[in-house]
């Protein structure tokens, strides 16, 4: 089959993709929508259905490989090409095979549901700034991804993320983190956590946390929202 038959075969969902091109795409299962999207990406493409140009190389690869993790028939490594700036939503959401994800330095959003309930164990790389509610939510099998840049945390985005250890330290610091949402780190299993520059603790958010012990808040807090420690008996 030739490429672009794989491609709309596939039907996955679209991801904000070659940014670089000028384009930003919605998640779409529609197999139209993204027969016209890949005729936008190709060199000439019209996009009214009469064909065009070859289809990116690295964009094809990216799309096979998804597909591929969606039939989890991949690799256990799945890598983004550029041009990518955020991972898309519930891309990897329920996913067993896939165990690492490589980022590109152009993604600094991790959108919602994105890794929920995954069995991606590393996240490599990356610049991530946002992480959507819900991204990590149970991703029971984290235990390494690169939080030094990220400034928000929304309501639940790492909730549940059990064995989530920052390589065995059990130390998390969030130098960069402003806002941490309704329960965006509870259950998590750290012990010491420093957060120099938050400004809102919400509700939750630091619940259920048994092994957690030290907080330190910077002098820029403006707000601990009722039940932030909930369950948290150590602090």
């Amino acid at each position: 089959a030739n490429k672009l038959q794989y491609l709309l075969e596939a039907k996955i969902m679209l991801v904000e993709a070659l940014n670089a091109k000028g384009l930003q795409l919605a998640s779409t299962d529609d197999i139209k929508e993204i027969a016209e999207a890949i005729e936008l990406l190709e060199l000439g493409g019209s996009g009214d259905g009469s064909g065009g140009g070859e289809v990116n190389d690295e964009l094809f690869q990216f799309y096979l490989d998804f597909y591929n993790a969606k039939q989890e028939t991949s690799s256990p490594t799945f890598t983004f090409p550029r041009g990518v700036t955020s991972v898309g939503n519930a891309m990897f959401k329920d996913l067993t095979n896939v165990v690492r994800v490589v980022l590109t330095p152009d993604i600094t959003t991790i959108q919602q549901r994105a890794f929920e309930n995954s069995n991606v164990g590393h996240v490599e790389g990356g610049n991530i700034e946002t992480i959507a509610p819900y991204a990590f939510n149970k991703a029971t099998s984290l235990k390494t991804i690169d939080l030094s840049k990220v400034k928000t945390i929304r309501s639940s985005g790492m909730n549940g993320c059990t064995n989530f250890t920052n390589n065995d330290t059990n130390v998390l610091h969030l130098p960069e983190v402003t806002s941490l949402g309704t329960s965006a780190l509870s259950g998590m299993k750290l012990k010491q956590l420093y957060l120099p520059k938050i400004v809102t603790l919400d509700t939750y958010c630091l619940s259920s946390m048994p092994n957690l012990e030290y907080v330190e808040i910077g002098s820029n807090i403006e707000s601990i929202n009722s039940h932030t420690f909930d369950n948290s008996k150590n602090i």
